[in-house]
């Protein structure tokens, strides 16, 4: 017998050449035998798993940073708004109105809210925030903002907005929501922009704060364990 092992005529040997070439593309080698740790179905499994914790963690910073950059809106409007408390019901204008631009608190507030929105802006694409023009205006923002809105509650012009409420004469009608709103309405609306954007802010980084230890906590617990 000149060969022991001899070939089906009718028998069609299956072409391997592609099964080979996408193993090759898909790095698995010439053989395209599967790689250490697991089959493919098994790696298949932790890049789907790995891609949704990508989504969710870009998904925490992208909501995080949406919310820096509302609170730099508050501050940019802060700026352009009026830092003077009117009487309740008046309509001044030109010199009567102090706006933040006037000052130099104010005007370092925009400073740093028109870099804010630049390098929010950039962060969009490079997936990084820059904080601390926006720490800066929250300091300011507690300042000024908030401690002119604590000045004035139950400043005169707080007092006089509710006298002049309850006189028919100089508001010969009035709603519930003047009744609630006549003594906010006298704080200048700087303050209440400065306010909102510094305690946005703050919570913030508090929120991130409270969670960083929460990870921390348990990621040590499970060491123990």
């Amino acid at each position: 017998m000149a060969n022991d092992v001899s070939k089906d005529e009718g028998a069609v040997e299956p072409n391997v050449e592609p099964l080979a070439e996408e193993a090759v593309e898909e790095g698995y080698g010439d053989e395209g035998a599967p790689p250490p740790g697991g089959t493919y179905e098994d790696l298949m499994h932790e890049a789907e798993a790995g891609r949704r914790r990508a989504n969710a963690s870009m998904s925490l910073v992208h909501k995080e940073h949406y919310a820096f950059l509302l609170a730099n809106c508050f501050f940019f409007a802060a700026a352009l708004a009026s830092w003077r408390s009117m009487p309740y019901g008046a309509n001044e204008t030109g010199a009567a109105v102090t706006h933040g631009l006037e000052t130099i608190r104010g005007s370092l507030v925009f400073a740093l809210a028109v870099y804010g929105f630049w390098s929010l802006g950039i962060g969009l694409y490079t997936k990084r925030t820059v904080l601390w023009p926006l720490l800066l205006n929250m300091l300011l923002g507690l300042w000024v903002g908030l401690g002119g809105v604590v000045k004035g509650i139950g400043s005169p012009t707080w007092e006089q907005a509710y006298k002049d409420l309850a006189d028919p004469v100089k508001t010969p009608s009035s709603s519930k929501m003047d009744e609630w709103l006549a003594g906010l309405g006298t704080i200048a609306p700087g303050f209440w922009m400065l306010t909102a954007g510094s305690l946005l802010v703050l919570f913030i980084l508090i929120k991130g704060i409270v969670s960083g230890a929460a990870k921390t906590k348990a990621r040590a617990a499970e060491g123990r364990s």
